[in-house]
């Protein structure tokens, strides 16, 4: 029996009905509805035991626990009275059964609905040691701590509760919303998604809070099949409304966004909020007339909200009208917008329609009239660089890093142009800077060692390679980046141990296996590195670089035959690699074929002049003229 009159009522009928009987305390809950996502208490703390829909009332199972008789054939009124008689029964029951954890649970319950925060967490810490195999104590016990802000203690006290009953709903419900209020956003969506299991389409619960995480992953069609079932449009709450309205616009599914909106709107037509995102629906979804219509109304509402304008602004730019657009924009201007971040739109709507000069014209008058940002200099340099304008761009950098030393978008830019003319030494102080200011951005630290390394800094490129190592997680990729840059440090142990390591973990790995095969070789392990590189050439029959690793390999055991056998067919395979075409001059000049050494050498400095061997390919070449 569930009492809708009185705060509480217990039915002495429901431990011969059900196997497992319950305690049922008639409070309605409004955790998790979606309207309060960014705090440890989802909604109203009096019905925090509870889930939404599935269950309205918290349940505490007395059958075959100490103390139960204290509980059964009573009944109790509602409000602080009811809650007063409940606390004296429970107590008597403590006294009576001093070992019923049961007793213990059912005073902190009324501590709890009291607002004796304190008292109930001493009462459900008792019951916990009592009957630790319980699991409501536990759930209990984590949501008071949740209430009184103590959030590890909560934690842990929740997952104990789910080491005895995985399924627990209300415990799994709180445990992502703990994880959500800490940003731990991956582990919330797994313990909401928990909660909702085995509820149905009538049942919404924390549905809008699972919803507005997988939105922030992007994972919007997840996030509609989770919440667009349990949210018809008649649902009474805008919030919803609005989280499935940002799933659908993420979904590209314009439409059912504004549909969305519009109903928002209807429930909460004051929301100015609501009626831009209305706006901006429509826009997106090329209902120009009808968010033309929309925004007319919130400005005259509302004339003095710079939002209002700006959104005004970008559906001008929409329709093609710059004319309208401007004075949209300029009057978001003059009640406090960033000048500097309307040029930049109105640049990237230039560049959009194919208007280069015009855009660099905008970000160039506005630079002059100082309303910059570091994102203006980075895009006008690479305008500039589109059109040919390879100094001008340098000179747009140099001045971004003058205005805005600190920026590492800038410093990286930079640095990075400076490479791309192979300007090495005088790109890796901006990539310094860059890594300095950040420190953990995986773009940065990958082209610090390239360029490091083609600055002949070999120790240094591995070092930074390892730092990505780190921050990447290990991943394979940067592992081989890794592991090839400490080769090439000649640090063969070390980068060794991480080709293993991959190979363990993806014994088919080509670039691993070719790499370790050549490492291998400047060991002097030849035949090891001959199985290596067989096994790649193997797994990829006809790959040019595998066959000419293998190729040097066998010139390296002097299996001068074999070795040009296989790099016939590497040079057959990619004629335009001139390694390769260097390794078969090597060969030929081993066993005496001087004119088709020569021929092969200078192929290999026609195609590439400046790599490693160019020096000494031309020095066989002149010791053989």
């Amino acid at each position: 029996m569930r009492a809708t009159a009185s705060l509480f009522s217990v039915s002495p009928r429901l431990a011969h009905v059900k196997p497992l009987c319950a305690l049922l305390l008639g409070c309605w809950l409004s955790m998790g509805t979606g309207t309060a996502t960014a705090a440890i208490i989802g909604g109203d703390p009096q019905s925090a035991f509870s889930d939404n829909g599935a269950n309205s009332a918290p349940s505490i199972d007395i059958q075959n626990r100490p103390g139960a008789e204290a509980f059964t054939n009573v009944s109790f009124g509602g409000g602080a009275e009811g809650l007063r008689k409940l606390g004296q029964t429970a107590r008597d029951a403590i006294k009576k059964y001093p070992k019923s954890g049961l007793a213990h649970e059912v005073l902190g319950t009324a501590l709890f609905y009291s607002g004796d925060m304190k008292g109930a967490l001493e009462e459900f810490s008792i019951a916990t040691r009592l009957e630790p195999q319980q699991v409501g104590p536990w759930v209990k016990l984590g949501i008071t701590q949740m209430e009184s802000g103590s959030i590890d203690s909560a934690e842990v006290s929740l997952q104990k509760a789910l080491a005895l009953k995985p399924d627990n709903r209300i415990a799994n419900q709180r445990l992502g919303l703990l994880y959500e209020y800490q940003k731990k956003y991956t582990a919330a969506i797994e313990y909401l998604q928990k909660g909702l299991k085995g509820t149905g389409n009538n049942y919404l619960g924390v549905a809008p809070n699972l919803a507005q995480l997988l939105n922030r992953q992007k994972r919007y069609k997840d996030a509609i099949d989770t919440l667009a079932p349990r949210a018809p449009l008649t649902l009474m709450d805008p919030v919803v409304h609005i989280i499935l309205a940002a799933s659908y616009s993420g979904a590209q599914q314009f439409d059912k966004a504004s549909e969305r909106y519009s109903r928002a709107v209807e429930l909460q037509p004051e929301s100015k909020e609501y009626q831009l995102g209305l706006a901006i629906s429509q826009r997106e979804g090329k209902q120009l007339a009808a968010a033309t219509d929309t925004l007319k109304k919130l400005i005259v509402k509302n004339p003095d909200w710079r939002p209002a304008y700006l959104e005004q602004g970008e559906l001008a730019l929409a329709a093609g009208k710059v004319a309208d657009a401007e004075a949209a924009f300029n009057t978001a201007i003059n009640k406090g917008a960033d000048a500097a971040s309307i040029d930049y739109k109105l640049a990237q709507y230039y560049v959009a329609h194919k208007q280069t000069r015009e855009a660099i014209a905008r970000l160039r008058n506005g630079i002059d009239k100082g309303a910059v940002q570091p994102e203006t200099y980075a895009m006008l340099a690479e305008l500039e660089r589109s059109q040919n304008n390879v100094d001008a761009g340098l000179a747009a950098l140099r001045a971004g890093i003058d205005k805005f030393p600190q920026n590492g978008l800038l410093q990286f830019r930079l640095g990075s142009e400076l490479a791309a003319l192979r300007r090495y030494d005088e790109s890796l102080p901006y990539f310094d800077k860059a890594h300095q200011l950040k420190p953990q951005d995986a773009d940065i630290l990958r082209s610090y060692s390239l360029v490091q390394s083609k600055s002949g800094k070999t120790a240094d490129a591995a070092a930074t390679a390892g730092k990505l190592y780190k921050v990447r997680g290990e991943q394979t990729p940067e592992a081989l980046f890794y592991a090839t840059l400490l080769q090439q440090d000649k640090q063969l142990a070390e980068a060794a141990a991480i080709y293993q390591k991959i190979l363990t973990q993806e014994p088919g790995n080509l670039v691993a296996l070719n790499n370790f095969a050549s490492l291998l070789a400047e060991q002097g392990k030849l035949d090891d590195a001959e199985k290596a590189a067989r096994k790649a050439s193997e797994l990829s029959k006809g790959n040019a670089q595998l066959l000419d690793t293998l190729g040097w390999i066998l010139y390296q055991q002097k299996r001068y035959k074999e070795s040009l056998d296989v790099l016939a067919d590497a040079t057959k395979a990619k004629p335009d690699i001139a390694v390769i075409h260097y390794h078969t001059g090597v060969v030929q000049t081993a066993i005496g074929n001087t004119a088709a050494a020569k021929k092969s050498l200078a192929q290999a400095l026609k195609l590439d002049g400046n790599s490693y061997w160019a020096a000494d390919a031309k020095q066989r070449l002149a010791a053989n003229p």
